[in-house]
């Protein structure tokens, strides 16, 4: 399993990280995850840049996220991310208040990583918005203190 990508730094690291992870990012392909962020993550520079490195390179092998920050959040924290998730390969949106699941599901369709910066926020009925943007959407949740926290923890699984 691959639980220190941080260490994987030299080119042959990296390779041999790469491919111990094709079976887990196989499995996780096609499918939506919705990542609970705590506030802790998204006040952390460091940690918010690798959580868009994450989010960045998992919609880049065909897996679907979606981000729910911490209501705790620092102002600006979660708008910081959307900034840096659309300044890697990709696009996000952040969603202001109560977000339809249609529209979330068409921004998810579309390649966009939707950050909701609403009422859907840590405490908020997470689970629920999983079931209605499909069966196979897995909710994690992502507060530790190491970088790659997200990453890490599907390809363990």
């Amino acid at each position: 399993m691959i639980t220190d990508l941080p260490a994987a730094a030299t080119a042959g690291g990296k390779t041999r990280t790469l491919i111990a992870a094709l079976p887990a990012l196989a499995r996780l392909h096609g499918r939506t995850v919705v990542a609970e962020v705590a506030a802790t993550v998204l006040a952390e520079e460091p940690l918010r840049a690798a959580l868009a490195e994450d989010l960045t390179l998992l919609r880049l092998v065909g897996v679907r996220p979606v981000v729910v920050p911490d209501r705790a959040a620092p102002p600006g924290a979660p708008a910081e991310l959307v900034r840096l998730l659309g300044a890697s390969r990709g696009g996000a949106a952040g969603l202001a208040g109560e977000p339809n699941p249609a529209a979330v599901r068409a921004l998810v369709d579309a390649g966009v990583v939707p950050v909701l910066l609403g009422a859907r926020a840590a405490g908020g009925p997470v689970d629920g918005l999983a079931e209605e943007l499909g069966e196979d959407a897995l909710v994690r949740t992502v507060d530790g203190r190491q970088p790659h926290a997200l990453l890490a923890g599907l390809l363990a699984e």
